[in-house]
Formats: structure tokens, C-alpha cells, sequence
């Protein structure tokens, strides 16, 4: 059955049908599939020469007829199977067409979805970085901190060593240590329980997330294709997150090795005389002068 219009004898069709525009998608999927059909159209020329060909042997010979007749019937089965193979590439151009046209239709829902949740998206995205990266920093310093105080027992962070103080006796020196000591082994706990808090918090945007997406859209393929977006943007804010911390972790490795080398003792070195001219005088306002 042929796809094709009937024609009149000028050329013009019998009938008048409507003709579409076709867009910039139809034309691209014109031209993916154009080699392949140019190739069989090439194909089908050179058999319908050779059945020409054979027609006119036929016609020059009757002694060969039933030769000719055989060659024919090969030939005419060669040319239903090409026909047959363009049919079905038709059909899987058809097809992909479709599928294509889906897939276009799923990407605008997703869009449409993600803007009517743009304002909520960037919100929660943004307090799950906030989390995750308290949470990170948090959990490594901790380990971090465990670490000096298994490894470098006698070291304490500047921040936490006590001053000196000229004259003290040597009990209340002891207890000020211990105290400095303590503080610094408290704060390494709270460290570990603000990150487990973190990521919790970290944890309920995720899930509020995962619940708005499915009150925002009802289909299937939309839920998942939000899902894997939200999973790709949160990877991305971890992975800034830990590049971050690298260089955190360097400075406070640097500031250990300035600290270790500022101050061999656990007290600083400075006396209390070295502190006071260490210490910047507060400018006085100069008197307003009245002319009486």
C-alpha cells in the first residue's frame, strides 16, 4: 500500500492536504537517519536496473525465458526484502520520534516541577551545606584533636594554655594545667556530639525534600528525575565541603608546628612585663579646645 498521495498528470496531488512546518527536532532526526535512507533508496534503483535489464533480455531471447524468469523472481524477492528493511527502519524512526518526543515532555514537567520549588530548593540546599559542613568539620577536627592527645600528650593548643604568671606557686600552677588539659579533651567530646547533630539535621532536609518533591509532582518519572537532581547538587556542595577542609586541616597542622615551636613549655614564654608592652595602649581623644 502505498504512503504517497495520488498524483494528476501535472504533478499535483488529487487532494489537498494540509502541510506542517516541520521544526528544528523534525529536521535533526531527518538528517540522523538521511545515510540510511539515501542507501536503501540507492539499492532499490540498482534493482529495479537490473530487473529492467533482465525484462529486456527476456524480450531479446525467448530461449531464455525460463532463465530470465528465475533471475526475476530472486531479484523481485531481493527487492520485497529491502522494502521490508525500510519499512522497519521507518518503524524505528517512528519510534525513537516518539520516544524522544516523551522524553521532551518529561524534561519540561521536571522543569516546570523545579521552578514551582525554586524558592524552597535553593533554601534547603543552601542549610544542608550549612550542616554538612559543621558536620565535617566538626567530626575531623575531633578526630584530629584525639589524635594530638594520644600522640603529643604534653602538647595543648595556644588557645587553651594558660598564661604565665609571675610569682604563682607551683599547686596553682599544676591545677591551672589540669583545668587548660580538661577543657581541651571536653571540647574535642563536644566536637564529636555537634557532629552527630549536624548530620542529623543534614539528614531531616533530606527527607523534607524527598517529601516535598512528592507533593509538588504525582508522576513517577518526575519524583525520580527531581531525586537524582537534589542528589547531584548535595554531592556537589560535599565535595567544595571537603576540598575546604583539606586546606583547614593544613592550616591547623601549621599552626600546631608554629605553636610546638613559640612555646617549648606548656606556659607561654612570655613574662607578664613582656605582655603588657606586647599589649597596644588605648588612644585617648584629644581635648576639644573652646575658644573662650
Amino acid at each position: 500500500m502505498s504512503l504517497l498521495p495520488p498524483y494528476t498528470s501535472d504533478g499535483s496531488t488529487s487532494y489537498n492536504v494540509p502541510v506542517k512546518t516541520p521544526t528544528q527536532s523534525d529536521v535533526v532526526e531527518l538528517l540522523r537517519y538521511l545515510p540510511i535512507i539515501l542507501e536503501t533508496q540507492q539499492k532499490i534503483i540498482e534493482s529495479l536496473q537490473t530487473v529492467r535489464e533482465e525484462l529486456s533480455e527476456i524480450k531479446a531471447s525467448q530461449g531464455t525465458h525460463a532463465k530470465s524468469t528465475e533471475s526475476t523472481t530472486q531479484l523481485v524477492s531481493e527487492l520485497l526484502a529491502t522494502t521490508a528493511t525500510i519499512t522497519a527502519k521507518v518503524e524505528t524512526l517512528t519510534t525513537s520520534n516518539s520516544n524522544l518526543k516523551e522524553d521532551d515532555a518529561l524534561l519540561d514537567q521536571c522543569q516546570s516541577a523545579k521552578s514551582e520549588m525554586a524558592l524552597q530548593w535553593s533554601s534547603r540546599l543552601n542549610s544542608r551545606k550549612k550542616h554538612f559542613w559543621n558536620f565535617l568539620k566538626n567530626k575531623q577536627k575531633a578526630e584530629l584533636y584525639s589524635n594530638w592527645q594520644t600522640n603529643s600528650p604534653y602538647f595543648i593548643p595556644l588557645k587553651y594554655r594558660p598564661k604565665m604568671i609571675p610569682g604563682e606557686i607551683a599547686p596553682c600552677t599544676t591545677r591551672r594545667l589540669e583545668e587548660a588539659k580538661l577543657r581541651y579533651h571536653h571540647d574535642t567530646e563536644l566536637m564529636q556530639i555537634y557532629a552527630a547533630n549536624h548530620l542529623t539535621k543534614a539528614q531531616d532536609v533530606d527527607e523534607a525534600v524527598q517529601k516535598l518533591i512528592h507533593e509538588t509532582s504525582s508522576n513517577p518519572k518526575v519524583r525520580d528525575k527531581l531525586l537524582t537532581d537534589w542528589r547531584h547538587d548535595t554531592l556537589h556542595e560535599e565535595k567544595v565541603s571537603q576540598q575546604t577542609w583539606v586546606r583547614h586541616e593544613q592550616f591547623l597542622h601549621r599552626k600546631k608546628r608554629d605553636d610546638e615551636l613559640k612555646n617549648c613549655t606548656l606556659l607561654t614564654s612570655l613574662t607578664w612585663e613582656e605582655q603588657l608592652k606586647n599589649r597596644r595602649p588605648k588612644t585617648l581623644a584629644s581635648p576639644i579646645l573652646v575658644n573662650v
